[in-house]
């Protein structure tokens, strides 16, 4: 035989306890929700989403740091390429010069002493050229601290721009890294066979009044050399620039899935929290007017 207990007053003051808790506690949720701005308080809200955001952060935090790595990488290139450049039209000037003096019969004395100084002064621009720093690190150099040249043996030997180390690197991803300087052998010479002391023989030349021709030859080869190296930097700088804009756009795919999974819809929760609101609103005044206590319910 089944026995039917008498619910009591006190039992129903404790169920309506409990129900008003409740719908407390959920509308406490909401609004903190719709105060952060965010759907996960804590990861046992959601310990799947909450999982999923923390590995999406973490890619968010490397392509932070590949981004900056390819702007300092661009750094690096626009200033080696910008070196190259002058380098590149002061070496053309130095030609010129050179045709000028071949004529020697129009050339006096002062006219060749002011031909050779101002070669001088072009291999002096061109050493400034290729001393060119970035944050303090020599660009032609291997990024080498001080000045890129060693000139305890030989002049115009460069201190560290062995041919075909690995120089300065950027990783830009994370699958690539570029070299981001440029081998200043390559792009000036070195030693005896440099631009420079190939300036200092030309100027020598023309003061002797000698035959100027195979320097033209000699600095046309360097100009070659200077635009090759040119290349390299410009290819450098545009497989930065195009792993910068694919990791932006990787960048904006995890951010879109981050916020689907943290961020709250501001029309939706906004909505949800004024349901909620009523709801617990109308909970109270209806358990009010229901649940009067009398003096029965003190007896009982």
């Amino acid at each position: 035989m089944t026995t039917i207990g008498r619910v009591t007053q006190a039992q129903q003051f404790t169920s309506a306890e409990r129900d008003l808790r409740a719908s407390r506690a959920e509308l406490a949720k909401l609004q903190a929700k719709a105060t952060s701005g965010s759907n996960i308080q804590r990861p046992s809200d959601d310990p799947t989403g909450a999982a999923a955001a923390l590995r999406i952060r973490s890619e968010l935090a490397a392509q932070a740091r590949y981004q900056a790595n390819g702007a300092d990488g661009t750094a690096w290139t626009d200033a080696a390429s910008a070196a190259l450049t002058n380098s590149a039209d002061l070496v053309r000037r130095a030609s010129a010069l050179a045709v000028q003096a071949g004529n020697g019969a129009l050339m006096t004395p002062a006219a060749r002493e002011s031909i050779a100084k101002e070669l001088e002064g072009i291999r002096d621009d061109l050493l400034g050229q290729a001393k060119t720093q970035v944050q303090g690190r020599s660009v032609f150099a291997a990024g080498a601290i001080g000045s890129p040249f060693d000139q305890t043996a030989a002049p115009y030997t460069f201190a560290a721009s062995p041919s075909g180390s690995a120089g300065v690197e950027r990783r830009v991803s994370a699958t690539e890294t570029i070299r981001v300087d440029v081998d200043g052998t390559a792009a000036f010479g070195s030693g005896a066979s440099s631009v420079f002391a190939a300036i200092d023989s030309l100027a020598a030349t023309v003061r002797a009044g000698g035959d100027t021709g195979p320097a033209i030859d000699t600095l046309t080869a360097h100009q070659s050399a200077l635009s090759r190296q040119l290349g390299v930097a410009g290819i450098a700088g545009a497989r930065i620039d195009a792993a910068s804009e694919r990791g932006s756009a990787l960048a904006l795919g995890l951010e879109s899935r981050r916020s689907s999974i943290e961020d709250v819809d501001p029309v939706k929760i906004l909505l949800d929290l004024k349901l909620q609101e009523s709801a617990y609103q109308t909970s109270l005044a209806v358990t009010s007017r229901v649940l009067q206590p009398t003096l029965l319910s003190y007896l009982s």
